[in-house]
């Protein structure tokens, strides 16, 4: 484990073989027998302690008393390119895309509830362009960090005053489970240290219309030139 010392891991094998002999009358030998399944669950067993550390850390750093200051700016941010949009693959829908920033729009089907939010989005007055944010794109697209892994929305958006629009889109179904609960925070978070530059949404389920009533809440700070 390169992020355990070899005393901590060896304290932690020792006491894990010692309950299982005092709790389970098992003998060494028995263990032995079955050393390649019991060495897959000790990893496993470790595996899971890290993951729950690196999340109760990152809700301490971000959302606890004590949490550090965040703040999103134009110091740090990743530059769109059509030389850098690896798509895999590109919409081919009747539909004809008006806004999307480069010609095709990458891994976007043609139909159901992702397509209809990208049609809806598309047809805002309110935004200038928007992008199709590639998933696992970690140098050429946008994304944020959760406490396991980065969280990449799906759409991303400058809206015509100079704001900077994120949306995930979410079914009903899946906007309460823990990962939505995890994604959506850390969204939000983001949004709120922009300095009202930039917006964040998770959509619930077909509830479009949220999108656009928070573009029109908040009031920007600059305009964009249009020149």
């Amino acid at each position: 484990q390169t992020d355990i010392t070899s005393t901590e891991s060896t304290l932690f094998i020792d006491r894990l073989v010692n309950g299982l002999t005092e709790s389970r009358n098992l003998t060494v030998a028995q263990l032995a027998q079955q050393k390649f399944r019991l060495r897959s669950a000790v990893a496993a067993k470790i595996d899971l302690h890290r993951h729950e550390q690196a999340k109760k850390e990152y809700n301490r750093l971000l959302f606890g008393p004590d949490a550090a200051r965040i703040e999103a700016s134009p110091e740090v941010c990743f530059q769109l390119s059509e030389d850098n949009y690896p798509a895999n693959w590109y919409y081919e829908g009747r539909y004809v895309i008006q806004k999307h920033l480069f010609p095709f729009v990458g891994e976007l089907k043609a139909d159901g509830e992702e397509f209809e939010c990208a049609v809806f989005i598309d047809q805002l007055p309110e935004v200038k362009f928007w992008i199709r944010n590639l998933e696992r794109r970690s140098d050429s697209s946008f994304w944020l960090q959760t406490s396991t892994d980065r969280f990449y929305p799906d759409f991303v958006a400058v809206l015509v005053d100079g704001r900077i629009l994120v949306v995930e889109y979410k079914s009903e179904r899946d906007w309460s489970n823990d990962d939505s609960k995890e994604k959506r925070k850390v969204g939000d978070l983001w949004g709120a240290r922009s300095g009202g530059e930039c917006l964040f949404i998770m959509t619930k389920g077909k509830d479009l219309a949220a999108i656009e009533a928070l573009i029109r809440a908040g009031q920007p700070r600059f305009k964009l030139s249009m020149s």
